[in-house]
């Protein structure tokens, strides 16, 4: 576990901010960190975890905005794999029959929703494998989980310095400094 009063630490450190008045305030390095958990998230397709949810009555289910990409789906019951298939694949995307379990789910009816086809005749639960965001900001320095392992503290340091070197500062601002880490 990496916390964020680690990232501080090692940004102070790597930048060689370790004297008080500090350069870098804390809440601009919170922001920097947030920032760089955005950029490696983006960049290397986001966090992998699993969510499930619940789907019944025909209705569209809603998953959270932090993910980025769902990869596959399955039951929860009986392990089966459910295929993720756009509305526009299916003859009756909106047709009411029931079945004991979904087929599989639709996507593209509105955005950021499933719908189980056919409908299941009682509540399913799906377990849906996915890359996500992450789920919270870092807000203070403290020991908040930044939900990122130790392999990705060189990369998420080196996004911290771009952004530390490239804001207008008269006494931090360094284009070459924010270009070089940008480029690492």
């Amino acid at each position: 576990m990496v916390s964020s009063a680690t990232m501080v630490s090692k940004f102070r450190s790597a930048m060689r901010d370790v004297a008080e008045p500090f350069l870098w305030s804390d809440d601009a390095v919170i922001g920097y960190l947030n920032q760089a958990r955005l950029e490696l998230c983006y960049r290397a397709w986001g966090i992998s975890d699993t969510i499930d949810l619940t789907f019944s009555d025909g209705l569209l289910v809603e998953y959270p905005r932090y993910i980025l990409k769902i990869k596959t789906a399955y039951n929860t019951a009986n392990g089966r794999a459910i295929p993720l298939r756009a509305y526009t694949e299916v003859s009756d995307p909106f047709s009411p029959r029931t079945s004991g379990n979904p087929s599989c789910l639709l996507t593209g009816l509105e955005e950021g929703k499933l719908k189980a086809y056919p409908v299941p005749s009682s509540p399913v639960t799906v377990r849906l494998v996915v890359l996500r965001y992450p789920k919270v900001f870092v807000s203070a320095v403290d020991t908040q989980d930044i939900e990122m392992g130790d392999e990705a503290v060189a990369g998420l340091l080196y996004w911290m310095r771009h952004e530390a070197y490239s804001q207008e500062d008269s006494e931090t601002y360094d284009r070459g400094q924010a270009d070089y880490f940008y480029n690492k």
